[in-house]
């Protein structure tokens, strides 16, 4: 064996180890740009079905209808603030506070911040979320019905807790190894 074999056996290993990262970075890359649609589409579909909602709670419900009492007032009222206050935490949760300065590194700090900003809005389960809902659904509901809303939260926040494990968490941290990775434990 001579100098010549060992350069070209070294040359295609190299080329296969390079293929190999890449094909993993892609895959990430295409994961995070997955993942970030999904939760686009996301927020639009419930800041948009709440506007909605709320818009048509307000026109038929308090405009359209005579003698409205102060309950269904009231109903309506927190249907608008919690609509508001959705649309306000899952456009805060997309916003980063770093700017992207076209590096590897600041690419990776932005969308790992990004998603860890995602799982800590979803980690207790959109607790957050049925709460506000639920102020403005038990003043709807009959006292008898309370359970089936509460049998519904429960089922709510055990999928969104699945969700959240089996979706952002792996992807979060592929994105955290792939990070060390670069950095090499500065």
């Amino acid at each position: 064996m001579n100098l010549d074999d060992l350069k070209a056996q070294w040359r295609i290993e190299m080329e296969q180890a390079s293929q190999t990262h890449d094909v993993g970075f892609e895959g990430i890359k295409r994961s995070v740009s997955e993942f970030n649609r999904s939760v686009r589409f996301g927020n639009f579909s419930m800041i948009f079905a709440t506007v909605c909602g709320s818009a048509l709670a307000v026109f038929f419900g308090w405009l359209m209808m005579d003698g409205v009492g102060w309950r269904a007032k009231l109903n309506i009222a927190v249907n608008v603030i919690v609509t508001v206050w959705i649309a306000v935490m899952l456009l805060r949760a997309r916003r980063v506070r770093r700017a992207d300065d076209w590096t590897l590194r600041s690419r990776l700090e932005t969308e790992i911040e990004r998603l860890e900003k995602q799982r800590s809005l979803w980690s207790h389960g959109g607790a957050w979320l049925l709460t506000a809902m639920s102020v403005s659904v038990l003043l709807a509901l009959p006292a008898r019905l309370y359970w089936v809303w509460f049998a519904l939260c429960a089922l709510v926040y055990w999928t969104v807790r699945r969700s959240t494990r089996n979706t952002i968490d792996p992807l979060l941290s592929r994105l955290k190894g792939l990070h060390h990775e670069l950095v090499g434990g500065e």
